[in-house]
């Protein structure tokens, strides 16, 4: 199963962990229970809605506790349409790209043979040749 088509998590709250209060000069079952109290700032989102909570720590030392859940089937499966919306919408934008560059090259044919026999017609009349003569010129060629 690839990642896309696995459930993620989805985070409900985040609260800001005070670790210098909860734990600094505590003995460890002290900050033990310091941190289970602490638990309950997030107890309705563990247990009325299934979240895990987890400690995770940002830069500069500081904690965050994250609760997450499972995203439910209809979230789940509501991603998954954007995903599929997504690829087809880069699949169309991949083919449309690719009639632009062979159009493109096309205009640059036709604009190339343009201009080089507007530059031969130029630089026949600036060396004093008519069009006529350039045109038998070319036809002999």
């Amino acid at each position: 199963m690839t990642r896309k088509l696995q459930k993620k998590f989805v985070e409900l709250k985040k609260v800001r962990v005070p670790l210098r209060k909860l734990l600094h000069g505590f003995e460890i079952r002290e900050a033990a229970e310091n941190l289970k109290n602490f638990r309950l700032k997030l107890l309705e989102e563990e247990l009325m809605q299934g979240a895990k909570l987890t400690i995770k720590m940002d830069t500069y030392g500081e904690a965050q506790l994250h609760a997450a859940r499972l995203e439910t089937d209809k979230e789940f499966e509501a991603r998954l349409e954007t995903v599929r919306l997504a690829e087809e919408a880069k699949k169309a934008r991949e083919v449309k790209r690719k009639l632009m560059e062979a159009e493109k090259a096309k205009r640059e044919v036709v604009m190339r043979k343009l201009n080089v026999a507007q530059r031969a017609k130029e630089m026949a009349l600036s060396n004093g040749i008519s069009i006529e003569e350039l045109t038998e010129m070319l036809k002999s060629a």
